[in-house]
């Protein structure tokens, strides 16, 4: 029989995702341009368990009575290792920028270890910008053409002046 597999060694390699360290580095930036008077916070959203997490428990811990609910068994070869479809989950991190009074979320990013990622961008700004919300990014350019669109849409630059302005009367 022929080997079904496709040829590993004739695909292209696909570019590595830098999308956190960019966005980390314009975090550094802008706290630099500004002089520590405005910051950026980019981090991954944690979210607080609510009612809705509740019963969802509670429909796990009853579907354990349930005779369809088994755990699988996970043979000696396999135990220990991390399944890798975890690297593919979309992960949402949130950008936003703040001082001593005021917080603006810019956008959030929907990322996982390989491209094509996409951004969830104040309506206001991907108005202005002619972002589509959710649009496809598939590659580090793509990503700093982007982001360069977003820092110098005039609603960025309204909400970065108006923070600056604050900071300087406190």
């Amino acid at each position: 029989m022929r080997s079904l597999w496709p040829d590993l060694l004739e695909q292209k390699e696909q570019e590595k995702n830098n999308s956190i360290s960019i966005i980390r580095e314009q975090v550094r930036e802008l706290q630099r341009i500004t002089q520590g008077a405005v910051s950026a916070v980019f981090r991954r959203i944690q979210y607080q368990p609510g009612p809705a997490d509740a019963l969802l428990e509670f429909g796990k811990y009853t579907s354990q009575f349930s005779s369809s609910a088994f755990k699988e068994k996970i043979e000696d070869e396999l135990a220990g290792k991390e399944d890798i479809n975890d690297l593919f989950r979309v992960k949402k991190y949130k950008f936003e920028l703040c001082n001593k009074n005021y917080r603006f979320r810019v956008f959030v990013l929907n990322y996982s270890t390989l491209f094509p990622i996409s951004l969830e961008v104040d309506e206001g700004i991907s108005e202005e910008i002619k972002y589509r919300n959710g649009e496809k990014i598939e590659s580090n350019d793509a990503l700093i053409c982007v982001l360069e669109e977003i820092f110098s849409s005039k609603k960025v630059k309204r909400v970065l002046q108006n923070m600056l302005v604050e900071s300087e009367d406190n």
